[in-house]
């Protein structure tokens, strides 16, 4: 992976480098790491472990720094929303049950079910830029969330309605 690096010729005018997706595991069809199934195995397509650290102190020795996508929001395919199999699921502010398509799982985190009367649901922004004023979509931020590592959680400082 570092290979390349040598070649630009104008490296040192550059600042950063920006690398999309995630070089985690992926879909074997998501090879653009925007359908990542393990965040903790690098893909190989993307180099080794040796390959990422070599490629990162060139860019460092060189005065660049190295800005990672790191693609969090999109993964793999795994899971379905009970009653929306194979469909997309409409939104609204009471989440759905979730499972798994297959005997296939995400080894990173776990999912639950069961209703977390707790929650809570990050800071929400109108399209004006202020606070979310709309009292619906507030009152929607009430219902209970799944127990799950999804769980919204707020720090208090940043978090007030």
């Amino acid at each position: 992976m570092v290979l390349w690096i040598p070649t630009l010729s104008k490296a040192e005018s550059f600042k950063a480098i920006y690398i999309s997706g995630t070089p985690f595991i992926n879909m074997p069809w998501s090879s653009d790491g925007f359908g990542a199934l393990d965040f903790t195995l690098l893909d190989h397509h993307h180099g080794m472990i040796e390959d990422w650290r070599a490629l990162i102190d060139e860019l460092h020795r060189r005065g660049m720094y190295v800005i990672m996508d790191n693609t969090l929001g999109t993964m793999g395919d795994l899971l379905e929303w009970v009653g929306s199999e194979n469909v997309s699921a409409p939104f609204r502010w009471g989440e759905y049950d979730v499972r798994y398509k297959s005997s296939r799982h995400y080894n990173d985190f776990t999912y639950g079910n069961a209703l977390n009367a707790t929650c809570n649901y990050p800071r929400m922004w109108g399209e004006d830029g202020y606070p979310l004023r709309n009292q619906s979509a507030l009152d929607g931020m009430n219902l209970p969330c799944r127990d799950s590592e999804f769980d919204q959680v707020c720090v208090p400082l940043h978090c007030s309605r």
